[in-house]
């Protein structure tokens, strides 16, 4: 059975859009410094790659929304900046990818970044209020994690 759709108020929209632009912000500066020759989007490649510690070609490429030659370009940059590693060939033709030291590193550090800058931000907020916080936070996660990409959704309205 389909779930009836809920109103949503523009206001409401706009204040969990603000919010995205103060995370992205945070999540910005904490990213590598220019000399680690890893841009935003490298980053983020490592950060995903760190949370599965090995990940293929086609998977990373299919996590983040990019086609495969657009990953394998990212990908050849981090190599060459000695913070990714291609895990050899296995039987089935994929590469595997994994982080070296330093990828773990500069991983490490940028996410570390990341916890200091929000705890200064949260600790701003008094500790009932972040409680409730927490856990709108952990609501929007859970269906966040389980939404339907927004192209499908617009499909699926269109065609029904």
């Amino acid at each position: 059975m389909p779930v009836q759709p809920v109103y949503v108020t523009d206001s409401e929209v706009e204040v969990v859009l603000s919010a995205c632009r103060v995370l992205v912000a945070v999540s910005t500066r904490s990213d590598p410094a220019v000399p680690h020759r890893v841009d935003s989007a490298g980053f983020r490649l490592l950060v995903i790659i760190a949370g599965r510690h090995v990940v293929s070609l086609g998977e990373l490429a299919e996590t983040v929304g990019l086609s495969v030659s657009a990953v394998n370009r990212l990908c050849d940059r981090l190599v060459q900046a000695d913070v990714l590693d291609r895990a050899g060939e296995p039987p089935n033709g994929s590469t595997r990818l994994q982080l070296t030291d330093r990828g773990q590193e500069l991983v490490a550090a940028g996410v570390g970044r990341r916890r200091e800058a929000l705890g200064l931000m949260l600790r701003r907020i008094p500790a009932p209020r972040r409680h409730e916080l927490m856990a709108v936070l952990r609501e929007l996660a859970a269906v966040g994690a389980d939404a339907e990409p927004v192209d499908q959704r617009i499909h699926d309205v269109a065609h029904h």
